[in-house]
């Protein structure tokens, strides 16, 4: 895995000169994100996978999905953006043996601001500061334990009201694969590698001013290198009976290919009790541009944590009910960006982030077993 990161970086770094500029569309690909799970995680999922929102981090995370699932998430407010709503919704099913399909939809929307876009040498009111991304995926294994694959994404960014939708198409792709390794007496563990690539195309996007004016940017181009450690054994309480005590424990390396800022490590640990009860951990750091601003950071960071819990209805009613409803919260203290002292008295309280996540999966029918599964 590292040799492949190094040949790709180098190969990379040939080929671009920091294009995307530091800060555009920040708020959709580097705020919040379509999980609280993997918000509490430390913003880490590329090599978890198995929901129809791995697909944001790593596509081929679709690969474990057993059958079919139905995903809802909604995340607010966006730092000082204290009007802002993200939303994110998608389904995903297994069509084949092999091959898992799924359609996403995610939208980020300003709402009511007082804040300016500079196109040209014109600074022009937002009036509108909406962003949406529809992407179609798919994940396929060629090998037991492998997965590879790809989102086809159409992203759409509106900022005035009278003025039509900027428009652009991008492609990521990733790989996942499973390494089972040989239970112990009491122990059962497996690894778990991912690695993606968003916006491998190097897709650019142009908007437009009211009168006319036209701006250009790249969209950033994110690498993610990712390593899940998953153990677990039985347990016998004496209240609750005989059951399952899982953990994970993840961690991931991303860079911005295009950019020079925006790299940034991540950590994260889960427990399941009873696969029930759900407690995460977390902890991140990314590089940033302090805009030459000795008040600015030049990096931001935090302990992150989160919990949930599980319906798991196919135990509960002996597989009648064939499905298992997963819930998932987090509230984050934004971190900071800059010494914000000077700020308080005009700016106030950031609020927290909060995201909720809905998810209902259903197990994969006797007719379709699976040849290979993550």
């Amino acid at each position: 895995m590292k040799i492949l990161f190094v040949i790709i970086s180098l190969f990379i770094s040939g080929l671009l000169a920091a294009q995307y500029t530091s800060g555009f569309q920040q708020e959709y690909f580097y705020g919040n994100l379509p999980a609280a799970k993997t918000e509490a995680l430390g913003k880490a999922d590329a090599a978890i996978g198995g929901t129809v929102a791995s697909s944001f981090f790593n596509s081929a995370g679709l690969g474990g999905i057993e059958y079919q699932e139905i995903y809802l998430s909604q995340s607010a407010p966006f730092y000082i953006l204290k009007n802002s709503n993200y939303w994110y919704a998608g389904y995903a099913r297994r069509i084949i043996p092999r091959i898992v399909a799924a359609f996403s939809v995610n939208n980020f929307a300003i709402g009511k601001t007082t804040f300016d876009v500079n196109i040209g040498d014109t600074r022009y009111p937002v009036t509108k500061g909406l962003s949406s991304n529809y992407a179609l995926s798919v994940a396929g294994t060629p090998l037991k334990g492998l997965y590879i694959g790809l989102n086809f994404n159409l992203f759409r960014w509106k900022l005035f009201d009278d003025v039509k939708a900027a428009t652009t198409f991008h492609i990521d792709g990733g790989l996942h694969y499973k390494l089972n390794l040989k239970d112990l007496e009491k122990l059962r563990h497996h690894l778990q590698f991912g690695a993606s690539l968003n916006n491998f195309v190097v897709s650019k996007i142009t908007w437009q001013a009211p009168d006319g004016n036209e701006a250009t940017n790249e969209l950033p181009m994110i690498g993610r290198f990712a390593l899940a450690y998953m153990f677990g054994s039985d347990i016998n309480l004496p209240a609750a009976g005989q059951g399952q005590l899982d953990f994970t424990f993840t961690f991931e390396y991303a860079a911005t290919f295009n950019s020079d800022y925006f790299n940034s490590y991540h950590f994260g640990f889960e427990t399941i009790l009873y696969e029930v009860l759900v407690f995460r951990i977390g902890y991140f750091r990314q590089t940033k541009d302090d805009l030459g601003n000795e008040v600015n950071y030049d990096y931001i960071r935090d302990f992150t944590y989160g919990f949930g819990a599980i319906v798991p209805l196919n135990k509960i009613t002996n597989a009648k009910v064939p499905l298992a409803i997963f819930l998932d919260y987090c509230s984050l203290k934004p971190p900071s960006t800059s010494d914000l002292s000077s700020l308080k008295a005009s700016v106030g309280r950031i609020p927290n982030l909060r995201t909720f996540t809905l998810r209902v999966a259903w197990t994969i029918p006797n007719k379709m077993i699976s040849q290979s599964s993550l």
